[in-house]
């Protein structure tokens, strides 16, 4: 069977990921949307929206979006070098299983603050520790994604995501794990 782009393998690794889908999908409630990390674009065919932008380091996924849905109205994906021509504010960014794979988290933080208006939100899954100690067993034994897993830098714990909130003056409004603590969701908003 031939996979596309972006495609999540394992065998438990779709399921996963329609969970931390189901878990994001609660809080972004439509306007100018940014899919930071946005894979194969699978967001654009699941969240309302007034426009979605998705970004993405892989070009052949990029591609591949940008093909799929080229006649969906107000949906664009960019490659990195794209983006950062872009000065588009967004009400929510989104960041899902991507924050972990980054070397300088902090640094692209700041910059998608700076792309976020008054009000937004940037919501982020990552795994636990827990989680990641599990993945990397199930990576070994074909369970989940063994490249996802080595791609993996930095595993942040609660108190980190409220260090990085106060680096970068944003608060934390929302905090919980899920898929029975392997997960975790953060939702940042600006400090009022």
């Amino acid at each position: 069977m031939k996979r596309n782009p972006g495609q999540v393998t394992g065998l438990a690794s779709p399921f996963l990921e329609s969970m931390r889908i189901e878990k994001i999908t609660r809080y972004v409630k439509g306007g100018d949307i940014l899919d930071f990390g946005c894979g194969n674009g699978k967001f654009s065919e699941l969240i309302s929206f007034d426009t979605y932008s998705g970004v993405d380091v892989n070009s052949k996924v990029i591609d591949y979006a940008k093909k799929r849905y080229s006649g969906i109205h107000n949906v664009r994906f960019y490659s990195i070098t794209e983006f950062e021509s872009q000065s588009k504010q967004y009400d929510c960014i989104i960041l899902t299983a991507v924050i972990e794979h980054l070397k300088e988290p902090l640094i692209l933080l700041k910059i998608l603050k700076n792309k976020l208006r008054g009000n937004g939100k940037i919501i982020i899954t990552s795994p636990t520790h827990l989680g990641n100690g599990l993945l990397r067993y199930g990576a070994k034994i074909g369970l989940f994604s063994s490249s996802a897993f080595e791609e993996h830098i930095h595993i942040f714990s609660k108190q980190d995501f409220l260090t990085i909130a106060q680096e970068l003056n944003l608060k934390i409004c929302k905090y919980e794990t899920f898929e029975f603590g392997l997960n975790q969701l953060v939702v940042l908003s600006h400090a009022q």
